[in-house]
């Protein structure tokens, strides 16, 4: 009587499998907890660490479990590809953020004015270093001040609209003034994992009409990836359209 042949079953791809399942709720509580509130901000790198970290363990074990079978045979290819997938969406976004942090420099604070940079009354938040400042001049040197010839007050209204529709939460909001700056201080939130980030726009009088300046700054961590100065790009690209479109502010009284 011939005895049965037992093929084994690859533990490499079963631990794959598990532990990439893993990840995904792991970074999708931390994303809902940082989101929500449970999570602070000292809490949610190494959370995100955590879940990055079992994606990367996955698919290391489902490449090791895959050339095994390929060599000795087994059973556990099926895991192992489930490892894969389930590893993929974690280690895309992670290579999404390496490119990023490759191509931009290690700045999280960017300003339009290197030499008086918009301050925060809302947030205790200091002021750019002087190496940041010269830092920033190197890398951006097309991030600066918009002016615009007419008054603040038409300025303001557009600006505040734009804060609005892009559904950033206004923290403080000082009108114009015959003398003083008026300013729009307010915290952008990233879409995958809700990051906060302080944004404040400044609005000057000048000789020549009004000057715009804005400031963005990420809470966590030292390097935003090019954010910010992609935030700044992008608004002042978008004011730049209202205003030279005849933007005329709605100053009718509210609808009861």
């Amino acid at each position: 009587m011939r005895g049965r042949v037992v093929i084994p079953r690859s533990h490499a791809a079963t631990w794959s499998g598990r532990i990439g399942a893993l990840s995904l709720p792991v970074l999708t509580l931390a994303s809902l907890g940082y989101r929500f509130g449970p999570i602070p901000d000292v809490a949610i790198l190494p959370v995100l660490a955590l879940g990055f970290g079992l994606a990367i363990v996955s698919l290391c074990l489902a490449a090791y479990a895959f050339v095994s079978i390929w060599f000795t045979g087994g059973y556990g290819a099926g895991r192992a590809f489930s490892g894969v997938v389930f590893s993929l969406p974690a280690l895309a976004w992670l290579g999404l953020a390496g490119y990023g942090a490759s191509i931009a420099p290690q700045l999280s604070d960017i300003s339009t004015d290197l030499v008086d940079p918009p301050a925060f009354t809302a947030a205790a938040i200091a002021p750019p270093t002087a190496g940041e400042l010269a830092a920033q001049a190197k890398a951006y040197p097309d991030v600066g001040a918009h002016v615009f010839p007419i008054g603040p007050e038409q300025v303001y209204d557009a600006v505040e609209t734009l804060v609005q529709n892009r559904g950033w939460q206004i923290t403080a909001d000082i009108p114009p003034d015959d003398g003083d700056a008026s300013r729009i201080e307010a915290v952008a939130t990233s879409l995958v994992f809700g990051f906060r980030d302080d944004v404040v726009i400044r609005i000057e009088r000048t000789a020549g009409g009004t000057r715009v300046d804005m400031r963005s700054r990420s809470r966590i961590g030292t390097h935003d990836l090019g954010t910010n100065a992609r935030r700044i790009k992008a608004f002042f690209g978008e004011l730049d359209l209202l205003l030279e479109g005849g933007y005329t502010p709605d100053r009718s009284p509210a609808r009861s």
